[in-house]
């Protein structure tokens, strides 16, 4: 809830009566006693109008000062009472979703204004990689506000050989490292990048209008409608556009999809490590060739016979005219070595340990993957020892399963989606494994290159 009345009385009292003070002046040479008393004492009431246009006026002619320095400062002055009001806008980043868990707050502490701003903030803060990190790991809790510290102190210093950290050893409650912020250096970077734009706005949009047909009580009007309309739908978005569009300030948001679309650590146990595999081979045709050697001896006619029934029947097989052929075809191929043999229809299934399939599934990451580049036709595949084997048929079957188990190919998952899920499951835990890992080296790479950012450079990347 923003109230910029009740912070800017002390400093209008504090300006006025120095103004005063600063001259021969008494108080009813400027206006009537009681009004400018009130005003030099800061007596005032939320909603009250606590200095008139007509006693402001005064001030103005008596000691030749604007109207707008008079309320709102000197542009240094304006400067930091911006600061101010964006870091009470900013800090909203700690606290959990307004729009979902307001009863963990005190009745009347956030509005609904509150509630927009919280988003804006939240987007601004989520460019840093580690605020979105330590934000989901604070939303699995059931803490209102997230544990922040300044980094800059999180240090030892030595006092009289004693070790001592100034952000952790006056805290009656160890701070939670899993989430923890420091939003003061969060705060600065953002502002820095934000800071003239948000100065020229208010401008124009609160203290311009507030000045004209001045009523002190309608300030805080002023500034919520100014939050609304200019920081929340045009200086947050902006700002946010340009945060996207450089790689180093990103990767916070890209940290932030990697949580918000893929991380899913709610998951129920399951103690299945295995999972049914079934292959299906249809009934096919297999064309194979008898040892070469054996046919050295044939003659210049048959050799040149047996390399043209080669090529014929290697174009029979492949467009799948084996079925018309006759037995004394069937012959007259055999009788050169040339085999079409008809392999039955193979359905089976199997247990298969979840990790192994996705195991395999990772290392055969370059199969099945469209290229540019055609493959190699020539697979390394498995040397084996032939006695461990009691027949071809067994060998070929062997090699049949590696083929089917590397490519992926004849094989399905019975209810993959439904009653067979847990091989979707078990892959999702892996790949929490997996984008922890990323996060965390994302984080580091981002806050490394972040200390190599001055104050001047961000002013200049905001502007």
């Amino acid at each position: 809830m923003i109230d910029l009345e009740g912070k800017l009385v002390s400093k209008i009292a504090e300006r006025c009566e120095k103004l005063r003070k600063s001259t021969t002046y008494r108080q009813d040479d400027i206006a009537d006693k009681a009004s400018i008393s009130k005003i030099e004492n800061a007596k005032y009431a939320s909603g009250d109008n606590f200095i008139t246009d007509t006693v402001l006026e005064s001030y103005s002619t008596v000691f030749n000062m604007s109207k707008e320095e008079i309320i709102f400062g000197n542009e240094e002055e304006i400067e930091e009472l911006l600061e101010e009001l964006f870091m009470d806008l900013f800090r909203l980043i700690s606290r959990r979703p307004l729009d979902t868990d307001m009863n963990y707050y005190r009745v009347g502490a956030y509005n609904a204004l509150d509630v927009e701003v919280q988003k804006a903030v939240v987007n601004l803060a989520s460019s840093f990689a580690e605020y979105n990190l330590q934000r989901y790991n604070f939303l699995n809790t059931e803490e209102p506000f997230m544990d922040y510290l300044n980094k800059e102190f999180d240090c030892c210093i030595y006092v009289n050989g004693k070790a001592i950290n100034i952000e952790r050893d006056w805290r009656s409650e160890p701070i939670n490292e899993k989430t923890v912020i420091d939003q003061t250096y969060m705060s600065k970077k953002i502002w820095l990048m934000c800071k003239y734009k948000l100065i020229r706005s208010f401008k124009n949009s609160v203290i311009n209008n507030s000045l004209d047909e001045f009523k002190y009580s309608i300030i805080n009007h002023n500034v919520n409608i100014w939050v609304k309309n200019q920081f929340i739908n045009i200086i947050v978005p902006e700002l946010i556009e340009k945060l996207k569009s450089n790689s180093i300030l990103k990767i916070g948001y890209m940290v932030k999809s990697l949580i918000d679309e893929f991380l899913n650590e709610d998951l129920s146990d399951s103690f299945q490590k295995t999972i049914p595999i079934q292959t299906i081979r249809p009934m096919h045709y297999e064309l194979s060739f008898g040892n070469s050697a054996s046919f050295l001896n044939l003659s210049k006619d048959e050799e040149i016979k047996r390399n043209e029934l080669i090529l014929e029947a290697m174009t029979i097989a492949q467009n799948g005219k084996i079925l018309d052929l006759k037995s004394e075809e069937l012959a007259e191929y055999e009788r050169y070595g040339i085999f079409l043999k008809e392999i039955p229809e193979i359905k089976m299934t199997r247990e298969v340990d979840i990790d192994a399939i996705i195991n395999q599934a990772i290392n055969s990451k370059n199969f099945n993957k469209t290229k540019a580049e055609v493959l190699p036709s020539i697979e390394v595949s498995p040397i084996i020892k032939t006695s461990d084997f009691e027949s071809e048929d067994d060998i070929r079957a062997f090699y049949d399963d590696w083929h089917d188990s590397t490519h992926f190919a004849n094989m399905n998952i019975p209810g993959y989606l439904t009653n067979n899920s847990q091989i979707s499951h078990r892959w999702q835990q892996r790949l929490n494994e997996e984008i922890s890992e990323s996060i965390e080296v994302f984080i580091v790479i981002q806050n490394n290159l972040l200390k190599l950012l001055t104050d001047e450079e961000l002013i200049k990347f905001g502007k």
